[in-house]
């Protein structure tokens, strides 16, 4: 596990005791958002804050290396989600705001998180939040899939899929509001799963 501060835990017995391994996230204070870990490397973990947008180790927290390409300007930028691709892990996605002309954004890694480059920008098209869901498609490295969605007046979900190979968004709307997690059948990529937060407004 990582915690806000990017000090990295681990357990050898399912949870009862845990060790910290490594140095926490140099300059990283409570405001951390997202810790990412790359499901083909264990050492490889990101680590997303406040202000000073992602930090990669390769040496599971033993040193931090801070990203570039994630800021326009002098004043940071906020990663609220990250995301290693199962069919790649040097292929990192992170979604966060520019502080400089305060813009949400997605960004795409090819090198593990080291430097990134804006590929969304938030428009009247794609709507992006402080803490979009992001998922990797599982065998298409290309292939990101992120949603919105609101109870707000039955607005229901969008979910969005953006294919790096050709630049291209497409958007499936249902009604259902709020998904907070999707996965994909082991056997089956084609197949997608929603989990939906529902809400109640008295």
């Amino acid at each position: 596990v990582g915690v806000s501060h990017g000090q990295i835990y681990d357990s050898p017995n399912g949870g009862q005791l845990w060790m910290a391994h490594g140095v926490p996230v140099p300059g990283a204070d409570a405001l951390g958002y997202r810790v990412a870990f790359d499901p083909h490397d264990i050492d490889h973990v990101l680590h997303g804050n406040a202000s000073i947008g992602v930090t990669t180790t390769t040496n599971g927290g033993k040193s931090w290396t801070s990203a570039t390409g994630l800021s326009t300007g002098k004043f940071g930028m906020n990663a609220f989600s990250i995301a290693v691709s199962p069919a790649n892990g040097q292929l990192v996605w992170v979604e966060g705001i520019d502080l400089g002309p305060d813009e949400r954004r997605i960004y795409r890694s090819a090198d593990g998180g080291l430097t990134f480059t804006p590929v969304l920008t938030q428009s009247a098209n794609v709507t992006l939040t402080n803490g979009t869901l992001i998922v990797p498609h599982p065998t298409d490295q290309d292939v990101l899939y992120f949603e919105f969605g609101t109870y707000f007046q039955g607005y229901g979900t969008d979910i969005y899929r953006y294919d790096h190979g050709t630049k291209l968004v497409t958007t499936t709307h249902n009604d259902n509001h709020d998904v907070s997690s999707i996965a994909f059948n082991r056997a089956n990529a084609g197949i997608m799963y929603f989990g939906r937060t529902s809400e109640n407004i008295n």
